[in-house]
């Protein structure tokens, strides 16, 4: 019952999308509250978990190993497919132009 309780949560999350989806302002602030829950999975998780993995089978070659190649992986896709930059400077030309 606890993680039906813990799940349902996501409906709050979705109301409160629906309402700040059309809000660029809200965005920053959305952002680093993900950023944040990300944070907190690792270190409350994942990092303990991996920590008593190494000290019981003692295989933490394997685990560097993993999280080496996940950080060249993440890089290498970043290379690859960079984000897209909006040339703002055909924006910033019209503004200048509307004012005078």
């Amino acid at each position: 019952t606890l993680n039906f309780i813990v799940s349902a949560t996501i409906l709050i999350g979705v109301t409160i999308a629906l309402f700040v989806s059309n809000s660029a302002p809200f965005i920053p602030l959305l952002i680093a509250f993900a950023a944040g829950a990300f944070l907190y999975v690792v270190f409350r998780d994942l990092l303990p978990s991996t920590f008593r993995s190494v000290m019981y089978s003692k295989n933490a070659g394997a685990h560097l190993i993993a999280g080496v190649l996940g950080i060249v992986v993440m890089f290498s896709i970043s290379i690859i497919a960079p984000e897209p930059t909006l040339d703002t400077s055909v924006e910033i030309e019209e503004a200048s132009l509307i004012e005078r």
